[in-house]
Parts: C-alpha cells; structure tokens; sequence
C-alpha cells in the first residue's frame, strides 16, 4: 500500500495528526505488522483451524502468500531501514490510521488464501500466470523507484531535484505505479474480491497523491519541469 511520504511532501503537511514519532519506525509499524506479522498469523490460523488441511500443502495459496510478504518485506522492513527521509518525524496518527487500513485488508486478503481452494493446478491457469507476471514487472519498479529516489537524497542532501531516467522520464511516480501493477497482478492471481478491492484502493491513493505531487514539482521548478511529464501512468494520466 502506499501509507509512506511521498518524495515531495513537504515536511509538517500533516499537521493536527497528532505529536510525531520517528519516521522509520512509524513505517515500520505501519506496514511491517499488518503486512507481515498479522498477514502470516491470520493465514496459518484460519486455515490450521480445518483440520482436513494443512496450510502449507496448498500450492498457489502459498505462492500468493510468498508475494504478498515478498512486498511487505521490502515495504515495511528494508525500505525504512535504507531509505532517506525527507523528514525524520511522521504524525502519530498517520502511522495508527497505516497500521489499521493495512490491517484489515491484510487480514480480508491472509482470510480469504486461508480458507479458499483453488482448482488442481490453479498455478497453470491464464489468471494465475498473468497476475503473476504483472505482480513481478510492479515488484520490480516500485523497488527500482525507491531505490532511485533514495540514491538522489544520497547525492543531493537537502535539496530537491527532479529525478530523471527510464520511467521518471514519462511519470512523477513511477513507485506508486510500480504498486499499481503489483497490486492489480495479485488480484488477478488470486482471483479475490478482497485483493481487487485491495488494489481499488491503492489506486485512489496513487492518483491523489501523484496529481498532488505533479502540482509540486510545477510549482517548484516552474518552466525547469518537463511539460509532458505525466502523474501517474505513462501518456495516460
């Protein structure tokens, strides 16, 4: 999900949510917990509880769980654990109202793997294959994304830049629409509503936060930023 900073939030645009805590483990608490800790405990729970099954024996439920941590891993451990804040601080109640959304869908999503069966061989299914291979591609920008931000604080400490190359040529976030792929792949994979609804909402979160950091970067490098240059989707949006 997208609870992180944005690169060109401004540092105290949250003000009124509450006394602020570290950045780092304010993400960490927000996304490693739900993401991981509650995602895994509610899985094996849920599908320990039949006792016709074993949890570890159904073959694509596994994979999916495997993706879902693989993201959560990066995204709630080592992303906080490398990246360069713009701001050392985040609002305590940005980090609770994280924790609680990522939470209940972690739980709808870790619930519904628990306790659905698959079709024998599901990992062969069209549905299956191509979400797979679009969580994969999505996996991959967002992680190039943030690595790519990261190493432009490293070189710039203090100052904003515009970022440029491959996709931060087309769009201004191309993590968010990394995540976007991630997410609409794992829906498809999973066959879920709860996962489509899942990457329903990232997708609104991903288009109000990129137009809000288009605005930014106009207005803050003026004639500087590239005209064409699009929020969220490539030529699209």
């Amino acid at each position: 999900a997208c609870w992180a900073r944005a690169y060109a939030a401004e540092a105290g645009s949250s003000a009124g949510w509450g006394p602020g805590i570290p950045q780092r483990l304010g993400h960490i608490a927000s996304d490693f917990i739900p993401g991981c800790i509650i995602f895994t405990l509610v899985y094996f729970l849920a599908a320990g509880a039949d006792d016709r099954r074993d949890p570890t024996s159904d073959t694509p439920n596994i994979i999916l769980l495997g993706f879902f941590l693989a993201h959560y891993l990066h995204r709630g451990l080592i992303h906080p654990l490398i990246m360069r804040y713009s701001s050392k601080t985040t609002p305590l109640m940005i980090t609770v109202s994280g924790l609680i959304g990522n939470a209940i869908f972690a739980a709808a999503i870790s619930l519904y793997l628990a306790l659905n069966t698959y079709p024998n061989n599901y990992e062969e299914d069209a549905r299956f294959v191509i979400g797979a291979v679009l969580f994969w591609i999505g996996y991959a920008i967002n992680r190039w994304a943030d690595l790519r931000l990261r190493n432009l604080r490293r070189d710039n400490p203090g100052q904003y830049v515009i970022p440029h190359g491959f996709l931060f040529d087309y769009v201004v976030n191309p993590n968010y629409f990394g995540e976007l792929i991630e997410w609409t792949g794992f829906a498809i994979a999973s066959w879920s509503i709860a996962a489509a609804v899942w990457a329903l909402f990232g997708a609104s979160t991903f288009i109000l936060r990129s137009k809000e950091n288009l605005k930014w970067y106009r207005e803050k490098f003026g004639d500087e930023f590239p005209a064409g240059r699009k929020a969220l989707i490539p030529f699209v949006y």
